[in-house]
């Protein structure tokens, strides 16, 4: 059986051992003898989800669906329903009317429907697959995690086995062979390791869920070192990290599934923590480039870079060299979604290494400016990240002393009443 990825990976699973091996498109087609098959989904999106959107049944039948969504800004709240048709008649169907429907199966006279919640920064869980009639539209079954499903109901394709008339489902944590009377006869999940042999990334499935979380990789760090690993092998292990970092920041780069590039943040933190305990710094610097390059304006809503940055704020903080990644986030992020990076910086924290500079103190002034009219929109009692940071920033003689001195004169007339205004004040004292 094939499997196919969003970001052009192809895998081929052997239902006989229940493996699976990642190759190449041409070895995918000829394994498959050229049926490829149909693709699930097929959609064209706009800012709010997707417009207009193709289901389509391993038969060929084709449904159409506009998905629902569901945002929040501020006090503003706004839902949108899912619609779903067939052959240009619409089908009223047992889908909850908030949530979308995000793949399709005929299943003799069954209309298998799988199910996932779009909302402000992707895809998330909803209720699973939902089967109807064909003939009447009456509810058949609910499928769900606790009828045996790998993962809590975000479901990915179904397709019905032409020689063991079983059907397959996809989901986010693995693949799931049920049959014909909702038993679930088989659940894989996937994970993520390194080949012990080759020290390649890949991808394997177990019964059980598992950790992708390499013990190869976290063993080589700590050793490493220690000095206790050198030679070819070190070089070759951290070309394998290196590129597995930057696969996985490309593949975030050019996602727009919450969900998806979400899973790839460990992956990034994993690899550059590991290489710089073996010496190699290269693994934070991509994190740096990487934000120079990312548009942090978030023109886009569900772009990774903002979620990813808060991120690194927090799981990386104890690594000043990703100050440059800091720093852009204070630059360019836009009001709101900042206060991670600030916090970076906020030296009221005893345990935060002891980072002070007059730049800093000018990056947050600067975020602190565009914050101050959001305000009003936050909860009551919200702390002021980044004017706290500033403040705790001053708090030091030298970065005073530099920042009126060197960047004050600088500043606008509006940030430097900003900047008087918040110099006069000491930081609040941390709750």
């Amino acid at each position: 059986m094939g499997l196919a990825t969003a970001e052009g990976q192809h895998f081929v699973f052997d239902r006989a051992t229940g493996k699976i091996q990642e190759v190449t498109e041409d070895l995918f087609v000829q394994k498959l003898a050229g049926a490829i098959g149909i693709p699930a989904r097929e959609e064209t999106k706009g800012i709010w989800g997707a417009l207009t959107v193709t289901l389509t049944t391993s038969s060929g039948q084709e449904l159409t669906t506009q998905d629902a969504y569901g945002y929040a800004y501020g006090s503003d709240c706004e839902d949108s329903e899912h619609s779903l048709s067939m052959n240009g008649a619409p089908i009223e169907d047992h889908v909850n009317p908030f949530l979308s429907v995000s793949c399709a199966e005929i299943v003799g006279n069954q209309l298998w429907l799988g199910t996932r919640y779009d909302g402000e920064y992707g895809h998330y869980p909803a209720e699973g697959i939902v089967v109807q009639s064909l003939d009447n539209g009456q509810l058949v079954k609910r499928l769900r995690t606790n009828e045996g499903l790998t993962d809590d109901y975000l479901i990915r394709a179904i397709r019905l086995d032409p020689f063991g008339k079983t059907v397959w489902v996809s989901t986010n944590q693995g693949i799931n062979e049920v049959d014909q009377e909702f038993r679930v006869r088989r659940k894989l999940f996937f994970y993520h390791e390194l080949d012990p042999e080759t020290g390649s990334p890949t991808v394997g499935l177990s019964s059980t869920k598992r950790t992708s979380d390499p013990l190869l990789t976290k063993c080589f760090g700590k050793y490493a070192g220690y000095g206790l690993i050198d030679g070819e092998w070190k070089q070759g292990q951290v070309r394998l990290l290196l590129e597995q970092e930057k696969e996985a920041l490309e593949r975030m780069r050019g996602s727009r599934d919450y969900a998806a590039f979400q899973a790839e943040f460990p992956v990034i933190e994993h690899c550059a923590r590991c290489l710089k305990q073996a010496g190699e710094l290269r693994g934070m610097e991509l994190i740096n480039e990487y934000f120079r390059a990312a548009d942090l304006g978030w023109k886009e809503y569900n772009s990774p870079e903002v979620p990813f940055y808060n991120y690194v704020a927090l799981s990386l903080g104890d690594q000043s060299e990703l100050i440059p990644a800091m720093l852009e986030g204070l630059y360019r992020i836009r009001p709101y979604q900042v206060r991670e990076g600030c916090g970076f910086f906020d030296m009221r924290w005893s345990n935060r290494l002891r980072r002070f500079d007059a730049k800093y103190a000018e990056a947050l002034l600067l975020a602190t400016e565009r914050e101050r009219p959001h305000q009003l929109t936050m909860p009551p009692g919200t702390e002021d990240f980044c004017a706290e940071a500033f403040k705790s920033q001053l708090g030091n003689p030298d970065v005073h002393q530099a920042f009126f001195k060197d960047i004050f004169p600088k500043l606008t007339a509006s940030q430097q009443a900003l900047a008087d205004e918040l110099s006069k004040e000491p930081p609040a004292k941390l709750q």
